[in-house]
């Protein structure tokens, strides 16, 4: 399954809070019976009564963010399943360097 995420879901209205965006929408269809909450730092997994937290992928937040700043930005991509514990390195910072 294949989310595609770009300026026209903000102006659409469908990026209006972090519960709302299509990436959850997304998770939560692709997995029947797993109930999602979605923030702009982690994807809370719930199994039973207990919430995983599960680190969002750095360009995830960093595009919800964008969005938040009023910036356009191209569409991005995502293949799910979500890569929910991506490689430390592969971050702003690193990248940059």
């Amino acid at each position: 399954m294949k989310i595609v995420v770009s300026a026209d879901h903000v102006r659409a209205g469908e990026i209006s809070s972090c519960l709302d965006c299509p990436i959850g929408h997304a998770l939560r269809d692709a997995i029947p019976g797993v109930e999602f909450e979605v923030g702009t730092i982690a994807i809370h997994v719930r199994r039973g009564d207990d919430w995983i937290a599960h680190p969002l992928p750095w360009f995830v937040t960093r595009f919800i963010q964008a969005f938040d700043a009023g910036v356009d930005v191209a569409p991005i991509e995502f293949e799910l399943p979500i890569d929910l514990d991506p490689d430390p390195t592969n971050t702003p910072a690193a990248v940059a360097a």
